[in-house]
């Protein structure tokens, strides 16, 4: 969209600091219109009092007085949801931005000021609604990408007027990645990948970007929401440290800042009012300590999920008229394969032709080797393909299934199984007499003895007068089943949590995990063996989920004390990091005794209202802590029972 400015809104504040509004309207040329603001708050909404929920969303209500220009008032009955832009700014610094939201809009009815009440939004609800795009255009369900792009991706896909940074606050890796030692910008966002496949909600279709992201935060034990007018993905535990490491990236992926070494720090201590030096202080006696009571089990278990299809582009619907990306059309002779189209159906297949009479001829079709197609140790596969092919009891054609680990080949044979020497599976017809009809073939192998990269090709020789195939689907079934991952302070089962990590929870230790959601390295190998830089030894925990249910542990192994409090200023003397938003690490001072005090104590915004012309904001205060609490861990992986 091509955005104008139409208002500047100025409001003021009891802080005696500058805010201002800066309202942009979809196609707008012409002068700015200098608006006077009545109030402006900034507000938290989490669903719940849980630091790990994934996704905080934020929402600024605002109200404007409209009496003076009042033919000028913002075009609320705009149906667009993005045609309405809004930047606020503190100082002169750019703090918020997102969207007028045109419901629930209050204008007053009467003779007197003409006020309006409204809200905008930051985006990230909107991603609810907003199928996943690569912004590479030339990838497979098997490639891989890199989460960092996952998340650059996303957050573009929201249309800003101009495309955010994002800041994450992680330092969780893989054995195999760089670490903040050797890099002091390494960020497992930018080191760890899944296939494409782990986002697809069915065949063929991407899940929505609000999901994706929402599991990649709840995997790694993190939050993402907006301050600074950036996006931040932020480790819960590590965010209670004083000085966490950062890495920042502009809206095109590029690195523009990190933490070299301790170097970001949004902490404020609330102090008492007479000689404060924070910034930061209760107001109107309100504030209430909230025990709410830990847990001595924490559980994260699930079943292992596997792609619906292996096979890129399996529908044939990625062409360009005569061929289909990721496939190889080959005939000799009289043989002839062609793309073919069924307008009925709106559907594509292959044809194959492979007459007698003439030259000898043969066709066949190949899934490409670019497909990326790999497989691991201990699983399985189920092929299906559509085919119309004459009624007959001679074969009707050969399937070339192999495994190549790159120094050994398995071949697939008639028994379906696996052996070294080449071979073929031959397909026959099941139906021998009469009028042909297609049928589904359903062929399913035992399971793989080696790691390497699968190839498939179907072909036919001279007698075939004529076989087409369509939608082609490959199932793999992994080694492993299911997954509990168990951490126990106590033998108390009455005080347990159950939690959902869905990414990076497989157990296999294969070379090229099929379960979705496995986590890799950019060989596409597993990503295992994680620690958390500068407290583990290397591979403490074999998974990721392994390590953060420990985190869970370290968070909710105990008695909590939340605050609900109101508290003044918004603006505080951390000169690094002035306003208070959701990036604003807080602690408090305390007189309270020992068992009680929460003087050493890390906090983190919850739900909160932050108004900035009162000065004032209404929020609570989430206990979260990196301090290591000793449990028992039992890790359970079922392997699978049978092939398919």
């Amino acid at each position: 969209m091509a955005y104008g400015q139409k208002y500047s809104v100025l409001f003021a504040t009891r802080a005696n600091k500058d805010v201002e509004l800066k309202i942009w309207q979809d196609s707008y040329v012409g002068a700015i219109i200098d608006l006077q603001g009545v109030d402006v708050n900034l507000q938290y909404i989490p669903n719940s009092d849980d630091p790990y929920e994934p996704i905080i969303a934020s929402q600024l209500g605002i109200t404007i007085d409209f009496t003076d220009d009042l033919y000028d008032i913002i075009n609320f009955t705009n149906i667009n949801d993005r045609y309405t832009y809004v930047e606020m700014y503190v100082n002169s610094v750019i703090e918020w931005v997102g969207f007028v939201i045109n419901d629930d809009v209050q204008i007053s009815y009467s003779t007197g000021r003409k006020m309006a009440a409204f809200n905008a939004t930051d985006g990230l609800g909107m991603l609810k609604d907003i199928k996943f795009v690569s912004e590479n255009e030339n990838y497979g369900v098997n490639d891989i990408i890199i989460l960092k792009d996952i998340f650059r991706a996303c957050f573009n896909s929201i249309g800003f007027k101009n495309n955010r940074n994002y800041i994450t606050m992680c330092s969780y890796y893989s054995n195999s990645m760089y670490n903040r030692s050797a890099q002091s910008y390494a960020d497992p966002f930018d080191q760890a990948c899944l296939n494409y496949r782990s986002l697809l909600e069915d065949e063929y279709n991407y899940t929505n970007c609000l999901d994706i992201i929402s599991n990649i935060a709840r995997s790694f034990g993190c939050r993402i929401f907006q301050s600074k007018a950036k996006w931040w993905i932020v480790s819960i535990n590590e965010f209670a440290t004083i000085n966490a490491y950062y890495t920042e990236y502009a809206p095109t992926g590029l690195r523009v800042n990190n933490g070299d070494g301790n170097i970001i720090n949004t902490s404020s201590t609330i102090q008492s009012y007479t000689g404060n030096t924070s910034g930061l202080y209760f107001i109107d006696n309100s504030q209430i300590k909230i025990i709410k009571k830990g847990y001595q089990r924490i559980i994260a278990e699930g079943n292992v999920e596997i792609a619906s299809n292996y096979i890129p582009n399996g529908d044939l619907k990625d062409n360009n008229g005569t061929i289909a990306k990721y496939w190889t059309m080959n005939s000799t002779g009289d043989g002839s394969c062609l793309l073919m189209p069924d307008i009925t159906l709106n559907s594509f297949y292959f044809e194959l032709t492979a007459p007698s009479g003439g030259p000898a001829g043969t066709a066949s079709v190949t899934l490409e080797t670019d497909s990326n197609s790999y497989v691991s140790v201990g699983d399985s596969l189920e092929l299906n393909i559509m085919i119309g092919a004459p009624s007959q009891t001679t074969p009707i054609g050969f399937i070339d299934i192999t495994i190549d680990s790159g120094t050994t080949i398995n071949y697939l044979n008639n028994d379906k199984k696996w052996q070294t020497t080449p071979t073929s599976y031959t397909v026959y017809n099941p139906k021998t007499t009469g009028p042909s009809e297609d049928f589904m073939l359903d062929l399913k192998t035992e399971v793989f003895l080696i790691n390497g990269k699968l190839s498939f090709k179907y072909r036919i020789s001279e007698g075939i007068n004529i076989l087409t195939l369509t939608n082609f689907v490959l199932k793999i079934k992994s080694v492993i089943s299911a997954y509990n991952l168990t951490a126990t302070l106590s033998n108390n089962k009455q005080y347990t949590k159950t939690i959902s990590l869905p990414y990076g929870s497989n157990g296999g230790t294969s070379f090229y995990p099929s379960a979705k959601g496995s986590l890799v390295l950019t060989d596409k190998s597993i990503a295992s063996g994680w620690y958390r830089y500068g407290i583990d030894p290397i591979g403490e925990f074999f998974t990721l989920s392994e390590l953060i249910v420990q985190q869970y542990v370290n968070t909710y192994g105990l008695n909590i004390i939340n605050v609900d409090c109101s508290l003044s200023e918004f603006y505080t003397s951390n000169t690094n990091h002035r306003t208070l938003n959701a990036s604003k690490l807080i602690f408090a001072t305390d007189t309270d005794p020992a068992s009680i005090n929460i003087s050493s104590k890390s906090y983190m915004i919850g739900n909160a209202t932050i108004s900035y012309p009162a000065n004032t904001a209404s929020a609570t205060l989430l206990q979260i802590s990196n301090t290591e609490i000793e449990c028992t861990r039992i890790n359970k992986y079922i392997p699978q029972t049978s092939t398919f």
